[in-house]
């Protein structure tokens, strides 16, 4: 599993990825757990309130919108790392999004999706 370190445009946020539970040819991707807390004020914990992702066969660039990341105070666009196109939407996540922060690596990922190599 690898974290991706933020990109020096703050629009980029840090996901994991693994490409060994999601299959050939597939990654699954998530959020990072530190980039979760670095979404809360000092002490408190950051409440995720709900989850938007694109629909399954979506291509994106790098730099696309995924999805967006509801907290109680704003909305966060999560942007695409790199040119992907997504296979499949975590429904448990998008139904219950309080997993992205009780088990961001586990049962709270996102998407699974290909890669786009050009």
């Amino acid at each position: 599993r690898k974290t991706m370190q933020p990109h020096e445009d703050s629009t980029f946020f840090p996901f994991w990825i693994d490409h060994e539970i999601a299959g050939p040819g597939r990654i699954r991707l998530g959020v990072s757990a530190p980039f979760l807390e670095s979404l809360a004020p000092e002490g408190c914990e950051a409440a995720v309130v709900g989850l938007e992702l694109v629909a399954e066969g979506t291509r994106l660039a790098s730099g696309d919108s995924l999805g967006l990341l509801h907290l109680p105070d704003r909305a966060i666009d999560l942007r695409a790392p790199f040119a992907l196109t997504i296979l499949a939407r975590n429904g448990a996540v998008l139904a219950d999004p309080r997993m992205l922060r009780a088990s961001p690596y586990l049962r709270g990922w996102l998407v699974e999706a290909s890669i786009e190599l050009k």
